[in-house]
């Protein structure tokens, strides 16, 4: 040292200094993105194509709980929730996001003050080991089995417009029906010309094309909704087909409304001496009734 009459003594480095292990550690900055709902598509998509590709322009995604990224989410190592989730099933569908590619991850839970966290935090194995219940579905929510029904039939009929065992023009005409009225925007759905529309949307080719693929569309929902479909309920899966593949008259819909002849062998299901599977019959027919009316205006 300048001026130093001393003597220089080598002395080694202390292996706990946090800034030496900072420097030499060859540590990456946290990259982050938002991965919601309220991230347009094309910006989503690119985000999720520089998170799961070799560089680190984006090493971390803040996400909703679903993480709609798909079965492949590639080198997701380790997962931090904000909070404890609501049931140990929930935790272990978000914690086991992580290691799918290396088999190894780290999971961090925040517990906040909140009562349900703090009960997980003095009592964790209860969160890790708890009961897990398979998932169930209310056949009685006929909002939700419209959603599933609607969701079947349009999927299938994107399907058609890719099917290449399919004429060409058949195929053009499916796409062209569902560009149009199934656009990506909302804009369509409530202006017109600049202005705020004066009449419905008109989905008039979309309900055709729906009637024209009736019969596919028939086993195409059948076979989706047969998967796992309570052996008890099965006669209510009768009631599809007639809906789908033909335009009831009046007194038919009265019937059913009532519930499926066939099914409930001629009672009310309203009645008290029909069985809980009679009476799901007729349940089952009424939901799929409005479900499909939607799609076909019938």
């Amino acid at each position: 040292a300048w001026r130093c009459d001393g003597i220089l003594e080598w002395l080694r480095e202390d292996e706990d200094n946090y800034d030496l292990q900072l420097l030499d550690g060859h540590y990456s900055m946290l990259r982050s993105e938002e991965h919601t709902a309220m991230v347009p598509a094309d910006e989503r998509e690119r985000l999720e194509n520089l998170f799961k590709g070799a560089s680190d322009a984006v090493n971390c995604l803040v996400c909703t709980p679903t993480l709609e990224l798909g079965i492949d989410i590639g080198r997701l190592d380790s997962v931090l929730m904000r909070n404890v989730p609501p049931l140990p099933a929930n935790y272990r569908q978000r914690a086991g996001r992580a290691g799918r590619r290396h088999r190894m991850a780290v999971d961090l839970t925040y517990c906040r003050s909140v009562s349900h966290d703090r009960a997980y935090f003095a009592e964790p194995l209860k969160l890790l080991d708890g009961r897990i219940d398979p998932p169930a579905f209310n056949l009685r929510n006929d909002v939700m089995i419209a959603k599933h029904v609607h969701a079947t039939i349009i999927g299938a009929l994107h399907g058609y417009g890719r099917d290449t065992t399919r004429p060409e023009g058949e195929r053009a005409r499916t796409r062209d029906v569902l560009h149009r009225c199934l656009p990506r925007q909302v804009e369509p759905y409530l202006f017109e010309d600049g202005d705020v529309r004066r009449s419905p949307y008109d989905f008039g080719a979309l309900r055709e094309l729906v009637r024209r693929h009736a019969e596919d569309l028939a086993d195409h929902v059948e076979r989706v909704f047969r998967q796992g479909w309570p052996a008890q309920d099965a006669a209510s899966r009768l009631p599809l087909r007639c809906v789908l593949t033909s335009t009831p008259s009046p007194t038919t819909w009265s019937a059913w409304s009532h519930g499926c002849g066939a099914a409930c062998s001629g009672r009310c299901a309203r009645s008290p001496a029909s069985t809980p599977c009679e009476r799901n019959a007729a349940l089952s027919n009424r939901m799929t009734r409005r479900c499909f009316a939607a799609a076909t205006g019938s």
